[in-house]
């Protein structure tokens, strides 16, 4: 069940899978209503709030689904770039 107010956790990113910066996003849900989710540098993915597509009314009761599709940009650990690493792991199968 939504709040009124606040945010509800969905879950954690592990390290690795965490964005660079804050990702906001509109996510579509059940019942004509849009969900604001997010995921912060820590990791933590919450959804802010939920509006109904009819009135613009903040949505509080159950929700039985929501869209999670985001992309986003994460720290590699290195400056290689997903070129890069192609290119190592096509060396690495060469030289077998």
């Amino acid at each position: 069940t939504l709040p009124p107010s606040g945010t509800v956790t969905i879950g954690y990113l592990p390290d690795g899978y965490r964005p660079l910066a804050n990702v906001y996003t509109l996510q579509a849900c059940s019942n004509a209503r849009v969900a604001r989710v997010y995921i912060n540098t820590s990791g933590m993915m919450g959804i802010e709030w939920v509006i109904n597509l009819f009135d613009g009314t903040r949505y509080t009761g159950d929700m039985p689904w929501v869209q999670i599709d985001m992309r986003f940009f994460v720290d590699g650990g290195d400056d290689n770039t997903i070129a890069d690493d192609l290119a190592d792991e096509e060396a690495s199968v060469s030289a077998s």
